[in-house]
């Protein structure tokens, strides 16, 4: 399991058979066809990418805030670690969300036709179906990934604005000198 997630950061991800399962019934519930299950599976994947770029965006934002507090702001060791902690995690974050909006489309189709080779000749469109299926595959992927980004930014967001909390109240109440402006005054 966990050597497929891996594999999954980089290459097309292969999911297990309940996560098909959950896929074949949400598609389903709009069509028995073939081609309509690959337009929603098309949609579905469009989305994913939208909510990666999304998230993308505010985690940009939050590692330009977090690298600017982490140069300008109170030199206290407890304050600089949070801060370091959190743009890493940032860090971290941006590389799932770009994950998200990996193209796997060369990715599906190798692994199609290679899952064509091994089955018998005379069903209609199976292309199509191997691609709905490996497609699924990725959209499950794409989906936990997207789980665990929205979790951790609420997490490392929340923690940020207690970060910058803590750096107002040691810069307010003298604990620390605030910037390398004071310490020359002084």
């Amino acid at each position: 399991m966990i050597w497929r997630v891996l594999k999954g950061f980089f290459f097309a991800y292969e999911s297990s058979e309940t996560q098909r399962k959950r896929y074949a019934e949400l598609a389903q519930a709009n069509s028995l066809r073939t081609d309509l299950k690959s337009q929603y599976l098309i949609r579905a994947l469009a989305s994913s990418e939208s909510q990666a770029a999304t998230m993308l965006t505010h985690v940009s934002i939050m590692i330009g805030v977090t690298g600017v507090l982490l140069a300008t702001g109170p030199e206290a060791e407890t304050y600089e670690l949070f801060l370091a902690c959190e743009l890493i995690g940032y860090l971290f974050l941006a590389l799932l969300c770009i994950r998200c909006q990996l193209s796997v489309d060369a990715f599906l189709i190798k692994r199609a036709r290679l899952a064509l080779k091994t089955q018998t000749v005379g069903r209609t469109n199976l292309l199509a179906e191997q691609m709905t299926i490996l497609g699924s595959d990725e959209l499950q992927f794409r989906e936990r990934i997207l789980q665990v980004c929205i979790y951790s930014i609420y997490f490392l967001t929340f923690g940020l604005v207690l970060t910058v909390i803590y750096g107002m109240y040691i810069g307010q109440f003298g604990f620390v000198e605030f910037g390398k402006a004071e310490l020359a005054k002084g």
